[in-house]
């Protein structure tokens, strides 16, 4: 998973489209895992600039697919099995919704498997989708 692809320093800077997300996120009854290291890692790299593209980019490519699924690879590169502990992923289902609905996508369903051919850490997940009519006529 992502054997040939390393994030640089900048690809893993906060997000500029995330301005006032931290005063925003209520990690609610997921606090526990938030406050902890690997949780702190987990939000650090879904809030960075590649963790934002590769979220907006599974669900504008997918969007009947959880978006879990398509940062999976991410999440276990950077940070290894740990973030796929059963509280992490609940933390990271709640993040990944917030960095969705912050810029601009809604939430659509919960509870749609995750396709067993992915082989994912993931069994189900939440669905989202983004406005049809992105841009502006001139």
């Amino acid at each position: 998973m992502l054997s040939n692809y390393i994030p640089d320093h900048i690809a893993l800077q906060r997000d500029p489209n995330l301005s006032n997300f931290d005063s925003q996120f209520d990690a609610g009854a997921h606090s526990r895992a938030f406050e902890s290291e690997v949780g702190q890692q987990i939000y650090d790299l879904l809030t960075s600039r590649i963790g934002v593209a590769m979220l907006v980019g599974a669900v504008c490519s997918a969007s009947s697919r959880p978006p879990v699924a398509g940062i999976e690879p991410l999440l276990s590169s950077q940070i290894g099995d740990a973030a796929f502990e059963d509280a992490m992923k609940r933390l990271t289902g709640r993040i990944v919704r917030y960095i969705i609905e912050h810029v601009g996508g809604r939430y659509e369903t919960r509870g749609v498997k995750v396709t067993k051919t992915l082989n994912s850490h993931y069994a189900s997940g939440s669905t989202y989708s983004f406005p049809t009519n992105i841009r502006e006529s001139a």
